[in-house]
């Protein structure tokens, strides 16, 4: 007999080795060739685990390996990340594993109900790497599995703000603190995903956000969180390819309070509900979201707000994809209802108006806001200073009872800093006495080639596909889809808190709602005066195509409804002057109702169409 060993495995089910006796005699040859022969000839040969090799990492950076940290991949056996359990919070169930920080980081694993624990062999933030100063570092993440410990004086990415940390690799956010909630990081992210781990602006709040090609998975942890925080007006938001998945209940996928400019692309957010998926509030400069995807269930999907401390200019929402959201698709919003949001700086009557050197100077001896006489229920005027307002450059000046809107080229206060003299860009004058006002919102922004799957709320609010609402100027919403919802378009100017003499309208001035495609909605579009005596002005709405609905419209100016093609829509226009012509109606009432000066043309009729006074 022959004693021989072997090593069999077969791809995908087994390996074994071990020793055989053979009877050479009735051995097949071609068997024996397929038992190889030992690697040494010492039978005390074992098979080392071979050193991890990292990824080849950019010349500008320095790899995460350098610093002693080491992935956990040979840990996990194939195992899935669940998430991160803490004693007394969360008890782990199921197949896949869990970290915890519990006498150590540990690894939790269950494999086939089997339950065992281990100590990490290596993590983000050991006092060593705590005590390092990577303030001029790019980081690099090499591809694998790490751990990222923090909390109670665990310094580890949060405090260390390296210049930027990218690569394929993917971080695990635990505490030492026994407190269930995300990891924080804040620095410039490319190409890594992150678990249970957010990216704020803090601690250097007025810091630049570069986040491209990240991933952020968080766990149910805690509810309302955002993922991506900016609060600085001199801080830059870019991103490009993020994706954040969580089981979370989320307050916005990403929540801009405050920024310079905004970049949001390629983008997309899932969770078990967001109060938004992206939330742009109070940008100075320029605010583009491109081609992202909003996940359903979430209140609103793309929203924007008027911003008191500058005009909202060129913002871009284009191509984005929304899904059975509740409340509202993507919309430009100023919030009349609000003082700290109202986009009426100040009004004012014209005290003197003449041509100067650069433009219209235009005087004004006494400026009003808004004044709160009885909490929540009465409201009146009161004088303000030049101080209050600002720098009126950032504005516009708006001839309220004329519907005119101008730049404003320069300001300065006179008499005590109680008055203010404005110059705008225009040679037009207008008369002593008018109501005015300086005012923000949205100008010459636009709203393109989205796609929105249904607007549902389950409520009994509106829930807009489409918004513009109150304080928009000059915008351009078109080449947009809507299928299903509740509404499809809304365009509104609005009074505010019912103060007149003067009063606080939120205008909306010159904007285009055109070749817009909306199907099977409840109320189609709106293009509405609301709380006011004043009016919409030279809005149009051209070449839309719009199936099933309703379609309401009132108290507008030199209004344009030009080249629609609507199918089975009910349509009332009321206390409107401008023109309605071209296009078509298939199975279409129109109904007119004091509109004198509203000027009919050539509209194609078919089937049980028709267009009356009433």
């Amino acid at each position: 007999m022959t004693v021989r060993k072997f090593t069999l495995e077969i791809e995908g089910l087994f390996k074994a080795s071990g020793e055989i006796d053979i009877d050479d005699s009735v051995v097949n040859t071609s068997l024996l060739s397929t038992i190889p022969a030992p690697s040494t000839p010492t039978p005390e040969h074992k098979q080392e685990r071979e050193p991890y090799k990292p990824t080849p990492i950019p010349e500008d950076a320095i790899s995460i390996h350098e610093y002693g940290v080491e992935p956990i991949d040979s840990q996990l056996e194939g195992l899935t990340f669940q998430g991160c359990c803490y004693p007394g919070h969360s008890t782990p169930m199921g197949d896949g594993y869990w970290i915890e920080q519990n006498n150590g980081v540990r690894i939790i694993k269950i494999k086939n109900g089997v339950k065992t624990s281990e100590l990490a062999r290596s993590y983000i933030g050991t006092p060593e790497f705590n005590n390092l100063d990577l303030s001029n570092v790019n980081l690099y993440i090499p591809k694998g599995t790490y751990i990222h410990l923090q909390g109670a004086g665990m310094n580890a990415l949060w405090y260390q703000k390296t210049k930027s940390i990218s690569g394929e690799g993917t971080l695990i956010g635990i505490k030492n603190d026994n407190n269930p909630s995300f990891n924080k990081i804040s620095t410039k992210v490319q190409g890594i995903t992150l678990k249970n781990i957010i990216v704020e602006c803090t601690p250097d709040r007025h810091a630049d956000q570069i986040l491209h090609g990240l991933t952020i998975n968080l766990n149910s942890l805690e509810k309302s969180r955002n993922p991506i925080t900016v609060d600085s007006l001199k801080a830059t938001i870019e991103a490009d390819g993020v994706v954040i998945e969580t089981e979370a209940q989320l307050r916005s996928g990403f929540y801009i309070d405050h920024a310079k400019k905004v970049s949001i692309k390629n983008s997309s957010i899932v969770a078990s509900y967001a109060d938004n998926g992206i939330r742009v509030s109070r940008v100075l400069q320029t605010c583009e979201l491109i081609g992202n995807t909003s996940g359903k269930g979430f209140n609103t999907a793309l929203q924007a707000s008027a911003n008191r401390e500058a005009l909202s200019i060129g913002f871009k929402f284009h191509g984005n994809t929304v899904n059975e959201v509740l409340e509202e698709g993507a919309g430009f919003d100023s919030y009349a209802n609000s003082l700290n949001l109202l986009p009426v700086i100040t009004k004012f009557y014209i005290s003197k108006a003449y041509r100067g050197d650069h433009g219209t100077v235009i005087e004004i001896d006494t400026l009003y806001f808004i004044e709160e006489l009885i909490a929540g229920k009465k409201y009146g005027n009161k004088t303000v200073n030049a101080a209050f307002v600002g720098d009126a450059k950032n504005f516009l000046f708006v001839i309220d009872g004329e519907y005119k809107d101008f730049r404003v080229i320069s300001s300065e206060p006179y008499n005590n800093g109680n008055s203010l003299k404005i110059v705008i860009e225009s040679d037009y004058i207008p008369s002593v006495g008018s109501e005015a006002s300086l005012v923000t919102g949205f100008y010459k922004c636009s709203i393109s080639e989205n796609t929105v799957n249904g607007v549902v709320p389950k409520t009994n609010q509106p829930g807009h596909a489409l918004s513009l609402w109150g304080g928009g100027f000059h915008n351009i919403i078109a080449r947009n889809v809507v299928r299903g919802g509740r509404s499809g378009l809304n365009m509104a100017s609005l009074g505010a808190f019912g103060v007149e003499n003067p009063d606080y309208f939120c205008h909306a001035i010159g904007n285009i709602i055109e070749e817009n495609k909306i199907y099977d909605t409840i109320s189609a579009i709106r293009i509405t005066s609301e709380y006011s005596k004043r009016f919409g002005y030279g809005n149009k709405l051209l070449k839309n195509e719009v199936s099933g609905g309703e379609i309401y419209i009132n108290n507008q100016r030199d209004f344009t409804m030009r080249g629609n093609y609507l199918s089975g829509n009910t349509v009332m226009i009321e206390n409107v002057s401008g023109i309605l012509e071209g296009g078509a109606l298939t199975d279409t009432l129109i109904e007119i109702k004091n509109c004198p000066d509203l000027v009919l043309g050539s509209i194609d009729l078919v089937g049980k169409s028709e267009i009356r006074r009433v």
